[in-house]
């Protein structure tokens, strides 16, 4: 049953890593949102899946 666990730790990690990322890091904060509005965009155009995996 120590696997789920691990896996669950693992992505409680990443999520604060991201969390820590987008507040201190300016840079981060700036390619998060420019990712957030391509990915609006491209659901708006109307874009394949594929297409919108490739982009992101």
């Amino acid at each position: 049953m120590k696997q789920p666990v691990k896996w669950q730790r693992s992505f409680r990690y990443a999520y604060e890593g991201v969390k820590y990322a987008l507040a201190t890091q300016r840079n981060m904060k700036f390619h998060f949102f420019a990712a957030l509005g391509i990915l609006a965009l491209a659901l708006f155009f109307g874009l394949p899946k594929t297409d919108i995996l490739f982009i992101l």
